[in-house]
């Protein structure tokens, strides 16, 4: 377990797939696309929290990868910008809760946006910190109780680029639809006490931690 405010690693790993699928056979399984250092807002038996702060550095590891431009998306951006982003996710579940706000204006402060439902594997925990694979689709959820589903339409172009697979393209479909209907029922399984949370001042900027260097897949 990691302590509030421990800045740890968290890793986009090719490959990983929900509990039950056979692993991906390509050669670029178990290779991370990127990697940034992030603050523990909670690590707990029920959940891990972890917050992107302003500033966070992007670290993308040197192969070339099954994307247009053989790069992660976010390349050549150095690091994050805006607000920061803190991401809450139970053990084994594949959806990780990413909450946003809008920034403070003069006298008004921060108020809540939305959350973001980012489709991703279950962490796994690493000696720095975790790694998952976003999945693609993702739902917008707005505090009204509309939501939006995003990149559905793109799984057909991961299949042919060879980032997914037929039976990981099956099974982000169900659970697409599965998650759906959940949202279109007014369901909100997850903890909303999060949008009140706030970071400490001091949250900014993080580097990889010393001695880090690119840990091996676990």
């Amino acid at each position: 377990m990691w302590n509030e405010g421990d800045v740890i690693v968290r890793r986009e790993l090719l490959g990983l797939s929900p509990l039950g699928l056979p692993p991906d056979p390509r050669p670029w399984h178990g290779r991370s696309w990127l990697d940034l250092p992030v603050y523990v807002a909670e690590d707990s038996p029920e959940r891990l929290a972890t917050f992107i702060a302003p500033g966070a550095e992007y670290h993308y590891p040197s192969f070339r990868w099954p994307a247009e431009g053989g790069v992660h998306p976010w390349h050549p951006r150095i690091g994050w910008e805006g607000e920061g982003c803190l991401m809450v996710q139970e053990p084994g579940e594949h959806l990780a809760i990413w909450h946003f706000w809008h920034p403070a204006e003069g006298e008004r402060p921060r108020t809540f946006s939305h959350w973001y439902l980012n489709m991703q594997t279950a962490f796994l925990r690493t000696e720095y910190g975790y790694d998952t694979q976003d999945l693609e689709v993702d739902f917008i959820v707005r505090p009204d109780g509309s939501w939006t589903l995003k990149d559905f339409e793109v799984l057909d172009e991961r299949l042919a680029e060879g980032r997914f697979w037929p039976e990981l393209d099956r099974w982000i479909r169900g659970y697409t639809a599965e998650v759906s209907a959940r949202l279109d029922a007014g369901e909100r399984w997850w903890d909303t006490s999060w949008t009140r949370w706030s970071p400490p001042d001091h949250w900014r900027a993080p580097s990889l931690p010393p001695g880090w260097g690119e840990p091996p897949a676990p």
